[in-house]
């Protein structure tokens, strides 16, 4: 048995080869160790990659054959290497080869979740697979999110704990991920007209001891208070902070190795309370643990110190991660900055022509009309106020201040409108910069998004990339009653 890879192909190929050989090894007891040459007398030939990656590939398809595929596509194929019974598992990009080799892994019988695999009982080799498919994904972003803040969530995970769910994912064909991180959090770290960021909290400030009558406190040694495994022992809020960035460093840089791509949720119009010292007009935001600040109801468009704040964020979060590939950009969850949204809805008017829109009137009218979200129309057209607001205070910010630029000079980091009312998608498709996205919240849970099937409708033009998200579980919703 031989798996042949090429000799200088890309490291995801060569893992692929590495995987393919450890699956065959559980499965049918078959050893075999990835190499560039088939020994002689080898009885069957698995080839991993591509014609311009693997030379025994390009020979495989000599005469032509390849077909076209998207840097997603994958492709099995059964055919003949020189007489002799060969399969192709390969893909249009080194990602996508190895996606092509856990999909033939998946065909033997194994199944991936989220926390190991399950594979079938071990039985002999039966031979290649009679197999020719080609797949290209329905689906072109997949995307997990990670981090949070919620204690029963990935906010309490270790890095080893990370890597392993990302390697899953990975075997499922998710392409991305995001870290959505809060701005209480201690991610990140600035300094604002001379006050430095708090120190960081997790789980919006709630605190959970461990004693010796917590039921299964055995199972977290060294813990006195439930946190996340890495952060044990920092004997400081700095010390704390830099393993907080290690750790999301660690999980984006695991991510990006599997061939994802990377990116961060953040919210630039929120922020720890202290700062209201400096920051005048700012009002304490309606969130969980009530540790955050943000706009005030009537805070003015053309306020400096506002959009100093707001730049000194996000600047903090890319100077922070620079590698990252997306910067999701959201609005509160329960927005409080609503009584500028005439006005903001007027200039952003007078930008980009939102005649098809209706007046502003009309606009808030359509909001109230969407009765069936959580809060009631009241919550929507509330949510539609506060986010004509940010998005033209956002969209200045962009135009004048070179926000997404990278520290070393390189290609901007591309931006993602996260959760906007959808009432807004037509807006948000003018105002998304070149290769920016749109990232659409509709409702919460999958149910209650089927059952407002015309805003689904309403997704932004096809020259917008745009992704719907929707809890899997939360502080008031949970994985089995979504099951039930």
């Amino acid at each position: 048995m031989a798996v042949l890879v090429g000799r200088n192909a890309p490291r995801l190929e060569r893992f692929a080869a590495a995987e393919l050989c450890r699956y065959m090894a559980e499965l049918f007891g078959v050893q075999a160790a990835p190499g560039t040459d088939a020994p002689p007398g080898a009885q069957a030939v698995l080839l991993v990659g591509r014609p311009k990656t693997n030379p025994a590939v390009a020979r495989a398809f000599a005469n032509g054959g390849w077909p076209k595929l998207s840097e997603q596509g994958i492709m099995l194929k059964r055919l003949e290497l020189a007489g002799e019974p060969a399969l192709v598992a390969g893909g249009g990009s080194p990602v996508a080869t190895m996606w092509a080799v856990y999909e033939l892994v998946e065909r033997w019988g194994v199944r991936y979740l989220v926390d190991r695999d399950v594979l079938p009982p071990k039985r002999p080799w039966p031979g290649l697979p009679e197999v020719n498919v080609v797949m290209e994904p329905n689906m072109r972003i997949r995307c997990w999110r990670l981090v949070n803040d919620l204690a029963h969530g990935p906010v309490s995970w270790s890095l080893a704990e990370n890597r392993r769910f990302l390697r899953q994912m990975a075997k499922m064909k998710y392409n991305r991920v995001h870290a959505s991180l809060w701005p209480s959090q201690p991610f990140v770290h600035y300094t604002f007209r001379g006050m430095e960021k708090p120190p960081g909290v997790l789980y919006f400030g709630m605190r959970y001891p461990i004693d010796a009558d917590t039921i299964g406190g055995e199972k977290f040694a060294g813990m006195t208070e439930f946190t996340n495994p890495e952060f044990v022992g920092a004997g400081s809020a700095e010390e704390l902070r830099r393993r907080a960035i290690r750790l999301v460093r660690g999980i984006l840089g695991e991510a990006r190795r599997l061939g994802m791509q990377i990116g961060l949720s953040v919210q630039p119009f929120e922020w720890p309370k202290e700062f209201m010292k400096v920051l005048p007009g700012s009002e304490s935001a309606h969130q969980l643990g009530n540790l955050t600040a943000g706009p005030g109801r009537t805070q003015s468009l053309e306020d400096p110190l506002l959009g100093e704040m707001i730049a000194t964020i996000v600047r903090a979060y890319i100077e922070t991660y620079p590698d990252i590939d997306l910067l999701h950009v959201g609005t509160p969850e329960h927005r409080g900055w609503i009584g500028q949204a005439e006005e903001a809805y007027r200039r952003l008017d007078e930008r980009y022509r939102l005649s098809d829109l209706g007046s502003y009137e009309q606009l808030c009218a359509t909001a109230q009309s969407r009765t069936t979200f959580p809060g009631g129309g009241q919550r929507v057209e509330r949510m539609l106020k506060g986010d004509l607001a940010a998005l033209w205070l956002f969209d200045s910010l962009l135009r004048d201040k070179q926000l997404l630029r990278r520290p070393d000079g390189g290609s901007d980091i591309k931006i993602v409108y996260n959760g906007v009312v959808a009432e807004l998608f037509p807006l948000v498709a003018r105002m998304v910069p070149p290769g920016g996205e749109v990232l659409s919240f509709i409702d919460y849970t999958a149910s209650r998004q089927l059952h407002q099937r015309e805003l689904l409708r309403q997704v932004p033009p096809r020259h917008v990339p745009a992704s719907l998200i929707f809890t899997l579980a939360d502080d008031n919703v949970g994985v089995l009653p979504q099951l039930a």
